[in-house]
């Protein structure tokens, strides 16, 4: 049985809040379902996760099921009815928590990790603009039109970004209305631990290795367990010539690399903030310099 890394712990928490922001916007008599489905949801996620023999086969037949019932609802939420879009609108809350669980865990490679944080978190701030974008739509919330303005919201949200690549002018961007500090924090903290399990020491096979080691001076280089064989004379003088230290001290691999990454974010966002208008030259500008890097490090030789 695979154990849950820390990571998890933490990471799960921005997830479990947009789920509990997508249920206290329903109507009472939906949210039984809705929440039954979430919870049925994430625990086939975690039987998957904990017992890969037989649970990869449980919880990825009940996730094919739970999406299909999901594609129903969506192109037809009569015929499913009031019950089935309840569902639905459980399984979309799951999906953030799902995409995180399957993609950003500490066993996937670095960057399947970073995209499946980036894609949960997107998909978080998704569901957080559905109630804002049905609003200004003067639309009733319900399971139904949840489900429904969850697409026509990521509908929106592509069109907008085309447009503001091509230069066009106008364009609607309800992920941009999302502006929620509880959400914010939780993702940050999700971000953070999840950087930070990229610079714990391991080997191969996931296992710890020690960053720091700390304990009293060593034994004299002089004593008959270290260097057996000598004369007394010879232990004194050398005694009397050694300084007893303790172990160095040892050091984040990486945390260099993270502390540089995290300052040239932090001057990016406040350029944005600044002048907003150059958001999309900046961000690409960065990213730019960002895979040059990459590139220009996996080249060089570690001979």
């Amino acid at each position: 049985m695979r154990a849950i890394d820390e990571v998890h712990l933490l990471g799960y928490l921005p997830f479990l809040y947009v789920a509990a922001a997508g249920l206290a916007v329903l109507p009472g008599d939906e949210v039984g379902v809705a929440l039954g489905t979430f919870l049925l949801a994430v625990a086939l996620t975690a039987v998957a996760r904990l017992e890969p023999r037989w649970g990869s086969w449980i919880g990825g037949a009940g996730t094919v099921a739970l999406s299909f019932e999901l594609v129903v609802a969506l192109v037809s939420p009569g015929w499913v009815g009031a019950v089935g879009n309840e569902m639905a609108w459980g399984t979309l809350l799951a999906g953030p928590l799902i995409v995180f669980a399957n993609l950003a865990r500490t066993g996937e490679s670095t960057a399947t990790r970073l995209i499946g944080l980036e894609v949960a978190l997107a998909y978080g701030i998704l569901l957080l603009s559905v109630p804002t974008v049905l609003s200004s739509l003067d639309i009733p919330v319900s399971a139904a039109s949840l489900v429904n303005g969850t697409f026509r919201s990521l509908d929106a949200q592509l069109a907008g970004v085309g447009h503001l690549f091509l230069g066009q002018p106008g364009g609607s961007l309800p992920m941009r209305a999302v502006n929620d500090p509880w959400f914010a924090g939780l993702a940050s903290l999700a971000v953070l631990v999840t950087f930070l399990s990229f610079v714990r020491p391991s080997t191969g096979r996931d296992v710890e290795l020690p960053t720091l080691e700390r304990g009293g001076p060593r034994a004299p280089v002089s004593d008959p367990a270290v260097l057996p064989g000598l004369s007394p004379q010879f232990r004194e003088r050398l005694d009397a010539r050694s300084v007893p230290r303790g172990p160095p001290s040892g050091v984040v691999p990486g945390a260099v690399a993270l502390f540089t990454a995290g300052l040239a974010g932090a001057l990016l966002f406040g350029v944005v903030y600044a002048v907003p208008a150059l958001a999309i030259l900046g961000a690409t500008a960065a990213a730019l310099f960002l895979v040059a890097a990459v590139l220009v490090v996996l080249g060089r030789s570690l001979v």
